[in-house]
């Protein structure tokens, strides 16, 4: 086997067969690593890494490229933002048949004055602040 330099990192390489079954010798300049980042830039390989389907905006906060909500770091697990903006506001957590709808729209602007409690899923649900007891007439506590 033959050692050569890689032209763009400098690494010492072996070539397993420096010539090819027609005799001619292998033009090859780059390691094994550069040579796989080479083919993945060109198209001619697909990336081994699994695609992130994140943007990650810190270290604590990122934001889903599919639906475009964003989840923070918070109690070292991934959670999201927006409910855990409005658990903060409420003083409390969020229960069964709570959701959390952003008033503007913007699926990462989980602003508090943004952010409304609805009581069932957001397609189907009501404001929690429109709604009242059916016995006592008290509305929704917040």
């Amino acid at each position: 086997m033959a050692t050569r330099v890689c032209i763009t990192c400098g690494k010492d390489y072996y070539l397993k067969s420096e010539v090819y079954k027609n005799g001619q010798i292998s033009p090859r300049r780059f390691c094994d690593d550069c040579l796989k980042d080479i083919q993945v830039k060109s198209g001619k390989r697909k990336s081994n890494l699994k695609s992130d389907n994140y943007n990650y905006t810190s270290d604590t906060r990122k934001i889903s490229k599919r639906d475009g909500y964003a989840f923070i770091l918070y109690e070292d697990i991934w959670q999201s933002e927006h409910r855990v903006v409005m658990e903060k506001k409420l003083k409390r957590k969020l229960v069964k048949g709570e959701s959390v709808h952003h008033i503007n729209g913007v699926r990462d602007d989980n602003r508090p004055e943004n952010l409304e409690l609805w009581v069932g899923g957001i397609r189907y649900g009501q404001r929690a602040s429109d709604i009242k007891c059916h016995n006592c007439n008290e509305p929704y506590r917040i």
